[in-house]
């Protein structure tokens, strides 16, 4: 009998997480299903991992690439490679919820006219040793308003047949490569289904992940997710409807807001790389209006001076730091959240000289966990150190009011004054 499903995990240097993983997926699986493991040029013992199960479990593909190649190069070799009729992604520090496999091939099967379904998650909210499936250790990362929030590829499961057609193959982007994707399947289907039940568990441990990168890494990538989604919209047919609009706006706005964040971390000759490539695409992100309202537009007033637009932004960037870095007063200082835009912001700091002592974030699983070579503390470190800390500036490093505020709240708490704490928003 032909394959059903086709679960794809690249793997690089997963050791830590790997067995768990997989151990998560074989323990489900009976017929009809297989498993492809794409093994991206690991150099911990990851390889020696997926040949145990290999050896042990005869549903299990596995590619070796001898070199790194990246996410989404081992994606596209394991969807060339798939045979199943259905596809779908599990990152390899991941895991699938029991019973997840056989409640998606009951949709598969009941929706078989359907090219693209939706599996919602659940996000690992504090590290256990020994892991059990207690779903009170878990919260849900979907708001029932908010189910096409995410842009994650193995928040779907797609018919192949779907993605061969449609010649629907993954970027190669270093960052975020995900969004065009998801973008591209979202345009060019005409409906979709939710599986309602959790499928899928994703941990939030890493700090370090490409996904946190600052810098020109990230501005390319952003310009590139743009000029991508501008290509979707203008020369394929597609199926779009207000909720879809809402998606792509949402990209658009967030790609541009973390082009211009990072703008300023890029040297002349890395703005001027970046201004050749929006001049490449002037024509088609400029049609991006007619669903987005940002930044962007402001760029394209004279199509000429690209580049200058750029380095101009650039130095209002470093007006503004300055009078940030004022109120600091040359006093040390605590860098309060590393997400994506706390790593840019702590990485702005730094450069421009900033005396910054600690990084501080609220989520418990980067406690300790290194970023730029500072230990991220918690909250409670801050607490118990207050004599120490009172007088320094902290940096809260998020660029929503309502979590500044949230965090400030926290700080006053804490004992932190006012004048202490900045709002650290370029």
């Amino acid at each position: 009998m032909p394959n059903k499903l086709s679960i794809i995990v690249p793997v690089y240097n997963s050791e830590n997480y790997l067995v768990e993983c997989l151990d998560s997926i074989c323990k489900q699986i009976k017929n009809n299903i297989e498993l492809i493991l794409i093994n991206d040029g690991s150099t911990d013992k990851s390889i020696k991992i997926c040949n145990k199960y290999k050896k042990k479990f005869n549903f299990i593909k596995l590619i070796n690439l001898k070199k790194n190649k990246g996410v989404s190069f081992s994606r596209n070799a394991g969807i060339r490679l798939s045979l199943g009729e259905f596809i779908c992604f599990v990152d390899s520090d991941d895991q699938l919820l029991p019973g997840s496999i056989k409640n998606i091939l009951n949709y598969t099967k009941i929706h078989s006219d359907y090219n693209l379904f939706i599996i919602r998650n659940f996000v690992l909210n504090k590290k256990r040793i020994n892991f059990k499936y207690d779903l009170s250790s878990f919260i849900p990362n979907e708001k029932k308003n908010s189910i096409l929030n995410s842009t994650n590829c193995w928040n779907f499961v797609i018919k192949k047949k779907f993605l061969k057609i449609n010649k629907i193959y993954f970027k190669n982007l270093k960052v975020t490569e995900d969004w065009v994707f998801v973008s591209e399947m979202l345009c060019l289907t005409k409906k979709f289904k939710i599986i309602k039940k959790p499928a899928y568990m994703h941990r939030m441990y890493e700090p370090n992940t490409l996904g946190k990168k600052t810098g020109y890494l990230i501005v390319m990538s952003r310009l590139k997710v743009i000029s991508e989604i501008a290509k979707i919209l203008f020369k394929r047919k597609i199926y779009l409807n207000k909720q879809k609009i809402k998606f792509l706006k949402r990209l658009l706005e967030l790609s541009t807001e973390q082009m211009y964040s990072n703008l300023i971390l890029c040297n002349s000759h890395q703005i001027k790389n970046a201004s050749k490539y929006l001049d490449n695409y002037h024509i088609s992100i400029k049609k991006l209006s007619k669903i987005s309202f940002n930044k962007l537009n402001n760029i394209f007033s004279d199509k000429r001076n690209i580049e200058k637009l750029l380095l101009k932004y650039k130095l209002k960037s470093y007006e503004k730091l300055k009078n940030i870095l004022k109120k600091s007063d040359k006093k040390n200082a605590i860098v309060f959240c590393v997400g994506g835009y706390g790593k840019t912001a702590l990485k702005i700091l730094l450069n421009s000289g900033a005396k910054v002592n600690y990084v501080v974030d609220n989520n418990p699983l980067y406690l300790e966990k290194k970023v730029d070579n500072f230990s991220i503390k918690s909250p409670y470190f801050l607490k118990k150190n207050i004599n120490k800390f009172f007088d320094y500036n902290i940096f809260i490093c998020n660029k929503k009011n309502s979590v500044f505020d949230q965090i400030k709240l926290q700080l006053k708490n804490i004992g932190f004054e006012n004048k202490n704490i900045i709002h650290f928003n370029m």
